[in-house]
């Protein structure tokens, strides 16, 4: 099912959602966290808690859960702390992270809940440029978990205290995200498949620039899929940003662009010729989860 881009409550997600809540402050966070959590109760999924502070403070957040202590005395809700520094983790370590993500889903399932359902407030895991960079990969990642497997998550990010920039990068990959500034959207429906919605211009294509290079440095095959017959307009930023992404995906292999409007394959042609790495398909049928 195709869902609106832009979410104003925290609720009404299924499995496969993946949401960003942009909040301010903490109250608004835990406001917002319990109503995530409590939709999880009534759907019957088990629940997990991320963010790098100390487990005391994660029980705060939790508090006001009703039968919170009876949901994690049976193993259906989790509080877990995790580290910081993003950008500290090593490509082993964040594989390591990402396999039992995918394993609690499995387990999940298997124990009789429809799913796992994910809340991490990520305001302090991309304080640096650094942690944001490393942060943006591993949400590429998670947002392909999500189409794939029976999880869906919640993403808190404190406006207040995060620059316009990353906000920008980290709603690009996020299919649906809390009210904030306009940024393309990027969302997985397969390992290296994605779909490409909405407009890329002069005010949104550092956050697009950012999410592209995420997407390269995680691809898990020889060629990325973008879908984007859909994409509303792109300017002449958004054009090379497309050719840098070819770029990168060119030592490994290609980027393949499904079904792009005329208009947008005679802008990339007059600009830039044949573009190495870049490949253009048109009536391909790619099988997916549009949510």
């Amino acid at each position: 099912m195709r869902r609106s881009q832009v979410v104003d409550q925290p609720h009404g997600y299924a499995l496969h959602d993946h949401v960003i809540w942009a909040h301010e402050g903490q109250a608004e966070w835990r406001e917002a966290l319990q109503c995530f959590l409590q939709e999880g109760v009534t759907q019957h999924q088990r629940l997990l808690y991320v963010a790098p502070q100390p487990a005391a403070e994660l029980l705060d957040d939790i508090s006001g859960l009703s039968e919170a202590d009876d949901l994690l005395a049976s193993g259906q809700l989790e509080v877990r702390s995790v580290p910081a520094h993003q950008a500290e983790l090593t490509e082993d370590e964040v594989a390591e992270v990402l396999t039992e993500l995918r394993g609690r889903v499995v387990a999940a399932v298997a124990d009789g809940y429809t799913g796992l359902r994910l809340a991490s407030a990520i305001t302090r895991t991309i304080a640096t440029p650094e942690d944001a960079a490393a942060h943006l990969r591993f949400e590429c990642c998670v947002e392909r978990a999500a189409a794939t497997g029976e999880l869906v998550v919640l993403c808190g990010l404190d406006r207040l205290e995060t620059d316009l920039e990353t906000i920008q990068s980290e709603f690009a990959v996020h299919p649906m995200r809390g009210p904030g500034p306009e940024a393309p959207w990027l969302h997985a429906i397969g390992a290296d498949t994605w779909l490409l919605r909405g407009q890329v211009d002069m005010v949104s294509k550092v956050g697009f620039e950012h999410a592209l290079a995420a997407l390269a440095e995680t691809m898990e095959g020889p060629e990325l899929h973008l879908l984007v017959d859909q994409v509303e307009f792109v300017d002449v930023a958004g054009l090379r940003a497309l050719v840098r992404l070819a770029d990168r995906v060119a030592t490994r292999g290609c980027l393949v662009l499904h079904d792009p409007p005329a208009w947008l394959t005679r802008t990339l042609t007059l600009a830039y010729g044949r573009v190495p790495g870049l490949e253009i398909r048109h009536g391909d049928e790619h099988h997916g989860r549009l949510r």
